[in-house]
């Protein structure tokens, strides 16, 4: 496994140097609980592991058209494109070399409905079409700069702007993109190969997530670089030029299209966001409190029947995004536990270290949900291996 480049990981630790109050601050959330009313004991069928030189897998995408699921992943060279169907057959498609390829922990990764993948990585957009294996790049422009967030990088990568999040509308109409420490979300237009921008309510505000509702409203999380806040959301209707104005919700660390008009945002502390800017907040249980958001992707799937499902402790906790109070989120929820592996032997100092017992079960690292319903992971042993999880 190699690690990615500092640039991409310092970028990431950004948003970890400082914390605030009064909403969920720049960190980890608050860790109260970590058990569901149930836990399952999943299996892994048809998972499917990295070629050698690859690694590791920092981002998933669920196939919209099936039960598969795509990712991205690298070595010293070359950057491909992977698609795993559901009965575990791995494709794969070179897309990168050279400069483009430099390794980076943040990248955005979607799918179209008319199977149209795209991945941005540091500030390349990449646009491929499966059925040919045609690939085509962009270089996405310079942001709006957030000098407040510059304020924390050191001289030399002061000016330089890494993909975090990507979202492509409805039908594959238009692809929105952003950039860390930015303050603004850039828009491309695959049609004419233009790219148009938004800026942000406040320069110090950073795109951190991005989602289009079924209408081709853009949904988008912002973190916030002088309040060291997760607290505000945009709606972006379509054909909106200028800024919009900023929503204030619990929790803005990520946002996903959730019913036919909204959006769940958030990870620890979701609300609903509807498309006319309307939040309400969703019953969670205490143990949805402890969850993460991945450096790429979104913190929340949502499942069918309107189930919401976030990365837990050793597996994917689930819980009914629809409940009405906590009790009744806690009551409906569960623990998909990821599939056990052998417990690694712990490190110490001046005595025999113990012999491992039992299976440990390891947390994913990032999850995704594909069209049929399924749910996919990457184990956060080696990072090295998607697998679906079957109850």
């Amino acid at each position: 496994m190699r690690v990615r480049s500092l640039l991409g990981v310092f970028s990431v630790l950004l948003l970890l140097a400082a914390t605030g109050c009064g909403h969920v601050p720049f960190g980890k959330a608050d860790d109260r609980s970590h058990y569901s009313a149930s836990v399952v004991q999943t299996s892994a069928q048809n998972s499917v592991t990295l070629p050698g030189g690859y690694g590791p897998i920092t981002a998933l995408a669920g196939d919209p058209n099936g039960s598969g699921v795509w990712f991205w992943a690298d070595t010293k060279t070359t950057l491909s494109i992977f698609h795993v169907d559901g009965q575990g057959k791995l494709t794969s498609w070179p897309v990168l070399t050279g400069t483009d390829n430099v390794y980076q922990a943040e990248s955005g990764l979607a799918v179209t409905s008319a199977g149209m993948v795209w991945l941005g990585i540091n500030a390349t957009l990449t646009r491929l079409d499966p059925s040919t294996g045609a690939v085509q790049t962009w270089r996405i422009p310079a942001p709006g700069d957030n000098p407040a967030a510059e304020s924390f990088r050191p001289p030399d990568t002061q000016g330089q702007y890494l993909v975090q999040a990507i979202a492509a509308s409805p039908g594959g109409r238009q692809i929105a993109i952003g950039l860390d420490l930015s303050s603004s979300v850039e828009l491309f237009d695959p049609a004419a190969g233009t790219f148009t921008q938004i800026a942000m309510p406040a320069a110090s505000d950073t795109p951190q997530s991005l989602a289009y509702a079924p209408d081709g409203t853009l949904g988008v999380g912002l973190a916030n670089y002088q309040t060291h806040l997760w607290d505000t959301a945009l709606v972006v209707r379509p054909g909106t030029t200028s800024a919009p104005a900023a929503i204030p919700v619990p929790d803005s660390r990520s946002i996903t299209s959730y019913g036919s008009s909204g959006f769940a945002v958030g990870a620890g502390d979701p609300s609903l966001l509807t498309t006319t800017g309307t939040v309400t907040p969703i019953a969670a249980p205490a143990a949805a409190a402890g969850a993460s958001a991945p450096a790429s992707g979104q913190a929340i799937i949502v499942l069918p029947n309107r189930v919401l499902g976030i990365i837990g402790k050793g597996g994917v906790f689930e819980y009914p995004g629809n409940a009405t109070t906590v009790a009744s989120a806690t009551a409906g929820s569960v623990t998909l536990q990821v599939p056990g592996v052998q417990c690694s032997v712990p490190i110490t100092i001046g005595s025999p270290a113990p012999t491992p017992t039992g299976p440990c079960y390891p947390g994913p690292s990032v999850i995704a949900v594909g069209g049929a319903g399924g749910i996919w992971v990457v184990p956060n042993t080696t990072n090295e291996r998607v697998e679906p999880i079957v109850s």
